[in-house]
């Protein structure tokens, strides 16, 4: 895991310097859930909704989706189950929008 946050951390910081915003946008993603991983609850949800500001810049429902999920999963482990609940429905009401049955179903 801390090697995969080192090549995420990289990752994320040659995109946002070279200003490919879609690729920084899919490195919070990755850095979110490497955060994940390493159990690292509150850096999971900052990179989540770094993430998430770029999605709605983007126009990226699918990733703002997914780090919907991310954050669900952040919440949850930090015992804030309300806000885990209110993430994982808004991420459901994306997939639904989108006809992402996989994705709505692996929920």
């Amino acid at each position: 895991p801390n090697q995969a946050l080192q090549i995420a951390k990289e990752g994320l910081a040659k995109f946002r310097k070279a200003g490919d915003r879609r690729q920084e946008l899919v490195m919070q993603d990755v850095l979110a859930r490497v955060y994940m991983e390493k159990d690292e609850g509150d850096e999971a949800l900052e990179a989540a909704k770094a993430g998430m500001a770029l999605c709605q810049e983007l126009q990226d429902a699918e990733l703002e989706a997914d780090l919907l999920l991310t954050m669900s999963e952040a919440y949850t482990k930090m015992g804030k189950l309300d806000d885990a609940l209110l993430a994982a429905q808004d991420s459901s009401t994306i997939f639904r929008a989108l006809d992402d049955s996989w994705s709505y179903a692996a929920m």
